[in-house]
C-alpha cells in the first residue's frame, strides 16, 4: 500500500485525501495543530503532530513510515517545504525549490519576465532605508508590496509620498527578507490564467477574472469567474510569451497561475504562483472542462509520471458556460457567531462550498471566511445565482452584525461577457 503525506489542512487537501483513499492509498496529515483546528486530520487515515516547517523530524518520520508522496496544493509555505523534503527523500514533486522561488520572490519573477519580453508594470528601486531615500521621482499612484508574501499581505495603494512612506514601512514589517517592490498601480481589469504542465508541455487551462464590490478595497475579489473581456487579447498577445517563459523556467509538471492586469489599454503581468489558486476555481473546472486538477496532480505525486495526452486543450475562446467562485469576504473584524444559509445554498445544482471559518473563530477585516463555487449556463444566470446567495446567506458576528461583503455589480459582469459579441 502506498502512503501519501499531506502538509496541513488547506484548500485542495481534503479533495485529494478523499481521492487517494478511494485508490486504496494510506493518507496522513501533518502539522502542529490539533485536529479541531486542522480539520483534514479528521478525514485522513492518520495524522502527525509535526510542524510542516520541521523538515528534519519529518524526514526521519517519512523514512520510518515508508511515505511515497508528499502533497500540498495551495499554501506557498507548505509547497516550498514539500518540495525540499521530497528532494531529500528522492520522491516526485511537481516543482523544485529552485523553480518555486519565482512564486515567492516577486523581484526574481519580474526580472525573469523582462528577460523574456513579458510586459510588466514600471517600478522604482526602494531599499529598507526608506526614511533617507529620495522618492521624488516616483509617479503616483503606486502599489507597495513585499517581494516574498502572498494573499495581499503587506500591500498598500499610495497616492502621495506620505502614503508611500507608510506603505514601505508596512511592507518591510511584513517581509521576512525585508525586500519590497514599489511599482505603477494599475486600475484596470485583473485576472489570472491557470496553466497545467506534463513533461514540459504547457496548456492554458482557463483565464479567471477577479471582481470586487465597488466601495471596498480592490484586492477584495468577491467574484472570480471565467467571464472576462480580455480572453482573446491575452491568448493572442501575451500568452505565447508567458508559455515560453514558463518553459524556460523549467515548469515541467503540475499547475501554476500567472496574474495579468491592464491599465485599460495595455496588458501587464504582475506575478505567478506555482500552485493552485486560493479562489478554488479548480473545483468548478471539473464540470466546466471535465478536468480535475487535484486528481491530476495527486496521480503525478503517487506515480512519478504524467501523460500530456491527459491535459485538456488550451483555452483560446470564451467558454460556453460560466464558472464562478464567490469568496465570502468580511467588511469588519470580530468573532464569528455563524454562517447561516449554507444548507440551502448547498442544495443548488452544480454548487460546492468550502469553509475557512467556524463559530467562535476570530475573523479579520477584508479576509474571506469561505468560498461558494458553481457553474452557470450563462452570465445572466450566474448573476441570478449570486443574487440568490446574497439574499440567502448571513455571516454574523457575536453582536449579530452581518459582516459579509455582498457583490452586486452585475452590470460589470454582463458588460465583460465576450460571448455577446
Amino acid at each position: 500500500m502506498k502512503t501519501i503525506l499531506f502538509f496541513g489542512s488547506t484548500y485542495g487537501n481534503n479533495e485529494a485525501i478523499r481521492y487517494a483513499k478511494s485508490l486504496g492509498v494510506r493518507t496522513i496529515v501533518t502539522d502542529y495543530l490539533a485536529p479541531e483546528q486542522s480539520k483534514d486530520k479528521l478525514v485522513a487515515d492518520e495524522y502527525w503532530m509535526i510542524s510542516t516547517g520541521d523538515l528534519d523530524a519529518l524526514e526521519v518520520k517519512c523514512r520510518q513510515e515508508n511515505v511515497n508522496a508528499i502533497a500540498n496544493f495551495v499554501s506557498d509555505f507548505n509547497i516550498k517545504n514539500a518540495a525540499i523534503l521530497s528532494a531529500r527523500l528522492n520522491l516526485p514533486f511537481f516543482t523544485s525549490e529552485e523553480v518555486f522561488r519565482y512564486s515567492i520572490d516577486k523581484r526574481a519573477f519580474k526580472d525573469f519576465c523582462r528577460q523574456h519580453g513579458v510586459p510588466t508594470p514600471k517600478d522604482y528601486f526602494v531599499d529598507s532605508n526608506s526614511a533617507n531615500q529620495d522618492l521624488s521621482k516616483v509617479q503616483y499612484p503606486v502599489v507597495v508590496k513585499p517581494t516574498d508574501m502572498a494573499g495581499n499581505v503587506g500591500l498598500s495603494y499610495c497616492e502621495n509620498q506620505n502614503e508611500l512612506r507608510q506603505g514601505i514601512k508596512l511592507a518591510l514589517d511584513k517581509s521576512p527578507s525585508k525586500n519590497i517592490i514599489v511599482e505603477q498601480q494599475l486600475t484596470g481589469d485583473e485576472w489570472y490564467s491557470i496553466y497545467a504542465m506534463s513533461q514540459g508541455e504547457i496548456r492554458h487551462i482557463a483565464l479567471n477574472a477577479m471582481y470586487s464590490e465597488p466601495g471596498y478595497p480592490s484586492c477584495c475579489y468577491s467574484i472570480t469567474t471565467t467571464v472576462s473581456s480580455w480572453i482573446r487579447r491575452w491568448v493572442s498577445e501575451v500568452n505565447p510569451l508567458v508559455e515560453n517563459m514558463l518553459n524556460d523556467m523549467n515548469c515541467q509538471e503540475g499547475a501554476c497561475f500567472v496574474q495579468g492586469m491592464t491599465d485599460g489599454e495595455e496588458i501587464y503581468v504582475i506575478e505567478m504562483g506555482y500552485r493552485l489558486d486560493g479562489d478554488t476555481m479548480f473545483i468548478p473546472y471539473k464540470q466546466l472542462i471535465n478536468f480535475d486538477l487535484i486528481h491530476y496532480i495527486t496521480d503525478y505525486l503517487l506515480q512519478g509520471k504524467s501523460d500530456p495526452k491527459a491535459l485538456p486543450s488550451s483555452q483560446t475562446e470564451p467558454f460556453e458556460k460560466c464558472a464562478c467562485s464567490y469568496m465570502l469576504w468580511t467588511h469588519s473584524s470580530g468573532t464569528l457567531k455563524n454562517i447561516y444559509g449554507l444548507e440551502d445554498i448547498a442544495k443548488m445544482k452544480n454548487t460546492s462550498i468550502l469553509r475557512k471559518a467556524y463559530p467562535g473563530d476570530h475573523v479579520d477585516q477584508f479576509r474571506p471566511v469561505g468560498n461558494i463555487m458553481f457553474v452557470s449556463d450563462t452570465c445572466k444566470e450566474m448573476c441570478q445565482t449570486i443574487d440568490y446567495i446574497n439574499k440567502t446567506i448571513k455571516v454574523l458576528d457575536q453582536a449579530d452584525n452581518d459582516i459579509l461583503i455582498r457583490y452586486t455589480d452585475f452590470g460589470t459582469l454582463l458588460k465583460n461577457d465576450e460571448r455577446q459579441y
